[in-house]
């Protein structure tokens, strides 16, 4: 029997170690990754809150939920499980494993392999023993998984995005006929088979580096059925750059096109799918545009309310770099799109104040992938008090994640930038960032270092054309100081000028605020402080 490769990423053995030293009473969960039939790779680790004597639906139910936090391409491939004592009966937590086992590999010939991994406390140290299974038909091995390569996934998959708002009416009326549920997911399978159909057209855009080129795009189905045999698009002639590569490619009904993943994220760093949905009038080329046309949705009752829910949806998706555009499209991110809508925290919409939800990225350290997160938007205008809604949410995904819950690690303002790369090194507006990298140490004997983590602006004497030389050194340390609390996202409040900051001095004291700026600031205060 030939035994399948298998290899582990570095931080998923961390946050199991991690998980395995912590103080929590249930120390066991799942694994995510790819496999491919001959090789498997975990990417990923997934802390459960079922008990250990929990059904199989309970368990599925958990899986289901968390699913949501993986992008596409990715899969659930075991658990994981901590052993305290392997002279004892470890029955309760191989039985959970057990009831994993079938939810992730439904035991045929095409499903993923199961992982299993046994961690074992010893001393200050633990280990892992892995354990994969290929079927039920073939007893499972023990095996010694190498270390995954930190450019693996970005060498193997490229990132694939959806985002486009949808729009939902859902009508209420004094006879109670169809609940908002009902309704909202009635119109979610018309905009999946929209999105379907041999009507609807994608435009493909890569973002990051790179230039357009003049050369044509191509052009496919988003419904052809054929897999990735076809001739390579754009990088045939050669290794491909922002010159010869075409920034956007259409997919649409037509001539199939042969372009596959790799032919644009060679170059680019992102690629963001938009979707054209065409009118049967305009399928076919060559038939005239449609005149501008209203559609008036008449209401039956006088007493019906109409309510309209705005959802942003934003998918990603890890696709293959041999795998056609128009097959990942279909078979990733139109699947994702389904998951999103379907979810739990995308229906929030549905009973929010704002009517409004919309999915967001996350890059959180210990997880080589990104994770997406659907949330409720608040009103216009409104107060922090709907962010702080969430806060039992995010930390229940903060324990799911293995992530820490002494800082913000999910608000919104956390998502992450994916339309293009950005300097870390410099703020938005021209200031340094982490100034301290790359300074030689001090020298001093017995002197140690000490620093915080995270980002931070460095604010100096005479920045922004404001004249603080000699008086204000206080005041630029106080900036520093709140912009790495924005930075780290523990609130949105803007970094106070000198004079917002002596206006809240002059408060404080409950003195009149000209008495203390003629005492700290001898000199007129501009108008830009």
């Amino acid at each position: 029997m030939t035994v399948p490769s298998m290899q582990v990423s570095s931080l998923v053995q961390a946050q199991i170690i991690g998980h395995c030293s912590s103080s929590a009473p249930d120390r066991y969960g799942y694994l995510t990754g790819v496999c491919t039939g001959t090789s498997t790779a975990v990417l990923g680790s997934l802390r459960s809150t079922t008990p250990l004597d929990a059904p199989s639906s309970a368990i599925k139910d958990e899986l289901e939920s968390l699913r949501a936090l993986i992008p596409e391409g990715l899969s659930f491939l075991g658990s994981y499980v901590v052993i305290e004592d392997e002279s004892k009966d470890n029955f309760g937590s191989l039985h959970w494993c057990n009831n994993v086992a079938p939810l992730v590999n439904p035991q045929s010939s095409t499903s993923p392999a199961a992982v299993l991994a046994a961690v074992t406390p010893s001393g200050t140290k633990a280990s892992i023993e892995w354990t994969l299974s290929t079927g039920h038909s073939q007893p499972a091995v023990r095996i010694s998984p190498s270390t995954l390569e930190e450019s693996w996934l970005e060498n193997h998959f490229a990132l694939l995005r959806y985002n486009t708002p949808v729009n939902i009416l859902l009508y209420k009326g004094a006879n109670g006929k169809d609940s908002s549920q009902e309704q909202y997911l009635r119109q979610v399978e018309k905009v999946l088979a929209d999105l379907l159909s041999t009507n609807a057209a994608y435009l493909v855009e890569a973002t990051g580096a790179g230039s357009v080129s003049e050369a044509s795009p191509s052009s496919s189905s988003a419904s052809n059925k054929k897999k990735g045999k076809g001739k390579k698009g754009p990088s045939d002639a050669g290794q491909p750059n922002a010159a010869t590569v075409p920034s956007a490619f259409l997919i649409s009904e037509g001539s199939a096109c042969t372009a596959t993943c790799e032919d644009i994220s060679q170059v680019f760093e992102a690629v963001t799918v938009q979707p054209l949905i065409l009118s049967s009038s305009t399928a076919h080329a060559g038939d005239p545009s449609p005149p501008p046309r209203v559609v008036c949705q008449p209401v039956a009752e006088p007493d019906i309310q109409v309510r309209s829910v705005t959802l942003n949806v934003d998918v990603l998706a890890y696709a293959p770099k041999s795998m056609l555009l128009a097959d990942a499209i279909r078979d990733l991110l139109v699947t994702g799109v389904r998951r999103q809508l379907r979810h739990a925290s995308m229906m929030d919409a549905i009973r929010s104040s704002s009517g409004q939800s919309s999915g967001f990225h996350f890059k959180v350290p210990g997880h080589a992938t990104y994770v997406t997160v659907a949330y409720p938007l608040p009103r216009a205008g409104a107060s922090s008090v709907e962010e702080e809604s969430l806060q039992p949410r995010r930390k229940a995904l903060h324990t799911a994640l293995g992530l820490p819950l002494d800082r913000p690690l999910l608000r919104t303002s956390n998502a992450a930038e994916l339309a293009a790369a950005t300097d870390v090194a410099q703020d938005a507006d021209g200031r340094l960032r982490n100034t301290h990298i790359g300074i030689p140490a001090s020298g001093v004997k017995g002197g140690v270092q000490s620093l915080v983590q995270g980002d931070y602006v460095y604010h100096h004497y005479m920045q922004d054309r404001f004249d603080d030389k000699g008086w204000g050194c206080a005041y630029r340390s106080l900036q520093t100081l709140c912009s790495w609390f924005r930075l780290q996202h523990y609130t949105t409040v803007p970094v106070p000028s000198h004079k917002c900051a002596l206006l809240q001095l002059a408060t404080a004291s409950r003195a009149a605020p000209c008495a203390v700026l003629r005492l700290a600031a001898p000199r007129p205060v501009p108008c830009c402080g």
